[in-house]
């Protein structure tokens, strides 16, 4: 997995675990709570896969477009959720990109080295 996205996905979830002190709204909560409990289950699929997959995306695609469209329409104005839909906007891109490269063949793992390509020889 190149390094740019094991930052990515560590300070988005840093983010997300942030909405703890700044949100104590019970659907707050509840978005929280069903973010923390997937996290077992897209940890299998990434133990049994070897490695993160495009079709993950679909997993955040599910909770989060929901979530993204509730966060445009709630009438708080607060920094934190303007930064949550500015990633929750990135990070949605990103899955839909990933979902669409699954279902036209690109399957391999994150993992695992793509091949290299040898100089031609002039």
């Amino acid at each position: 997995m190149p390094k740019w996205v094991l930052v990515w996905l560590c300070l988005l979830n840093l983010y997300f675990l942030m909405s703890v002190l700044f949100w104590p709204d019970r659907l707050s909560a509840v978005v929280l709570i069903g973010y923390v409990a997937t996290g077992p289950l897209l940890a299998a699929q990434i133990t049994f896969d070897g490695g993160l997959r495009r079709i993950l995306g679909l997993a955040h695609l599910i909770p989060w477009v929901p979530l993204l469209i509730w966060l445009t329409l709630y009438g708080g104005d607060h920094l934190y959720k303007h930064g949550l839909i500015i990633l929750l906007g990135i990070c949605v891109a990103f899955d839909i990109f990933d979902v669409w490269r699954f279902w036209r063949g690109d399957r391999k793992p994150f993992s695992q080295q793509r091949p290299k390509l040898k100089p031609s020889s002039i």
